[in-house]
């Protein structure tokens, strides 16, 4: 086994993908929001971090708050989905209609391990310079 140098490090962490993989940083995201919310400080969090789900786990809670959002907002609704496990921007893309979702899972079939994507509302003017 080869051992590193003094002046070398390692650019891996243990358990690494807790924040690599977009669905476990949402579930670790959660985890931390519910951690505020107990020291009431969850709306601080809340103007930074968009609504997001993972699909299709989380589709029915998707579509109630995406109903919601564009019932709020008179059908103007946009939102991001980014696949789980590819990165570079590979599989992005907007949806604005639900009906896209359909279409989307219907070309995905059963989204599952690397097939599973979230989908966070999009912020369109952050104030982050």
């Amino acid at each position: 086994m080869m051992r590193l140098g003094e002046d070398q490090v390692v650019n891996h962490f243990p358990n690494h993908y807790e924040l690599t993989r977009k669905d476990l940083m949402v579930k670790n995201i959660k985890k931390y929001k519910k951690e505020l919310d107990r020291n009431g400080r969850g709306s601080e969090f809340d103007e930074i971090v968009p609504v997001t789900f993972t699909l299709p786990t989380d589709y029915p809670l998707f579509a109630e708050e995406f109903r919601r959002v564009e019932a709020e907002q008179g059908g103007r609704s946009l939102w991001i989905m980014k696949p789980c496990a590819k990165c570079q921007g590979v599989g992005i893309f907007l949806i604005s209609k639900i009906s896209q979702i359909k279409k989307w899972a219907s070309r995905n079939g059963d989204a599952t391990g690397s097939n599973q994507y979230v989908v966070s509302r999009y912020i369109e003017h952050r104030g982050i310079f």
